[in-house]
């Protein structure tokens, strides 16, 4: 297992309370062009399950949004981000299978 794997399944159970104990590349892409190395990685994972609570975690809360509410919040202007935005972009056309 790559180092890249092992930080993402790593991060998503720290910071989002989820466990992805297989993950699948998606994509990466340089972060800047001000910096030698600043990749960004994104993974994605079929195979998610709840930590459980979330309390004294750095969220508030967290639902699973289906695919096709998540496209129409980009065109709603209500996901701002620009790495959930590509890496909806480039799930949606991945032709891996959407879940829930």
């Amino acid at each position: 297992m790559s180092l890249f794997v092992e930080n993402a399944i790593r991060e998503c159970c720290e910071e989002a309370g989820v466990v992805c104990p297989s993950m699948i590349p998606l994509f990466d892409y340089p972060q800047g062009i001000d910096v030698i190395d600043s990749h960004a990685y994104l993974f994605q994972s079929s195979d998610v399950s709840d930590k459980g609570s979330i309390q004294g975690m750095e969220i508030d809360a967290r639902k699973w949004v289906p695919l096709d509410e998540c496209i129409r919040m980009v065109f709603a202007d209500e996901i701002k981000d620009s790495m959930t935005m590509m890496a909806l972009l480039v799930y949606t056309h991945s032709g891996l299978p959407a879940k829930g």
